[in-house]
């Protein structure tokens, strides 16, 4: 071998390695992410109270010093309370009493309140008018960057009075928007943390999560026309059969039906592009 085939040789093994290394990140990468350590409820509680103790002592010191703000920090003033707040927007709330005069102040599309008691999961709910997609990439003041927002795609009922209402939010790395949705992949979580609240101006909405599952990355309205009840029963009924999932789970102790209002969190799954993670919850009356 001459000194020339040499050389190509080595140039070869080296690239040959980097790539071998590249593949094992990804990998050790995904392995920790499937296997991530689940929270309960006690640390969720005390990880919220830490955050909104931090926010009310920023906003004190700021208020202290004589400093203003405008824009959407002014706005999240107004809408301040003791209740949950949400840490991936900045927004302190109380849920029990929400301002929707003063969240629709910051953005008009604001139309709704998302909220999984004990978790870290409580996001204002925003629609384009036009835009089916836009609050992907757009955060709840406008903001164009990431992780953009928790919203449903343009022409969703407003007052959740379709069959299926979609709702759809990112899979953030750090675990805001939907990116804790994976914690359902546990069960015990799942039992523990079972009821969701929609609010509006109107109403208070509770549902009740009877599905946690890995889906196809299909569209779901256009697979599913939720005025067709042999859709919606056939949409329930892909819940189990659409992908097989040792993490997937379904819950048997409500009854739903195709006459039923459900709404389903939508998120995507880490690099997995051909698949998505659901957790669907039906409408209960207290």
């Amino acid at each position: 071998m001459n000194p020339k085939q040499k050389k190509t040789l080595v140039i070869c093994c080296a690239v040959l390695a980097v790539l071998a290394l590249g593949l094992v990140a990804f990998f050790v990468a995904e392995q920790n992410r499937n296997t991530v350590t689940y929270k309960n409820p006690e640390e969720l509680e005390s990880s919220s109270s830490s955050s909104s103790s931090q926010q009310s002592s920023s906003q004190s010191k700021s208020t202290s010093s004589g400093s203003s703000s405008s824009g959407s920090s002014s706005s999240s003033s107004e809408v301040s309370g003791s209740g949950s707040s949400s840490s991936g927007t900045g927004l302190q709330v109380d849920v029990q009493n929400l301002d929707f005069e003063a969240l629709q102040a910051i953005n008009s599309h604001i139309y709704a309140w998302l909220d999984i008691p004990g978790t870290d999961i409580s996001y204002p709910i925003l629609q384009h008018p036009t835009e089916t997609d836009y609050y992907l990439m757009h955060t709840y003041d406008d903001q164009a960057k990431y992780p953009g927002s928790i919203y449903t795609q343009t022409g969703t009922p407003q007052d959740f009075s379709g069959f299926n209402t979609l709702i759809y939010g990112h899979d953030a790395p750090d675990f805001s928007m939907f990116g804790s949705l994976e914690y359902f992949r546990d069960e015990s979580f799942l039992q523990d943390h079972r009821t969701v609240k929609i609010y509006t101006p109107e109403e208070e909405l509770t549902y009740r999560i009877f599905a946690a599952v890995v889906y196809s990355n299909k569209l779901i309205p256009y697979y599913y026309d939720d005025t067709s009840m042999v859709d919606r029963q056939a949409f329930l009924d892909s819940l189990s059969t659409e992908v097989r999932n040792m993490n997937n789970h379904i819950l048997d102790d409500v009854d739903v039906s195709a006459q039923d209002q459900i709404i389903t969190l939508s998120t995507c799954l880490g690099f997995e592009t051909e698949y998505r993670y659901l957790v669907t919850a039906v409408r209960v009356y207290e």
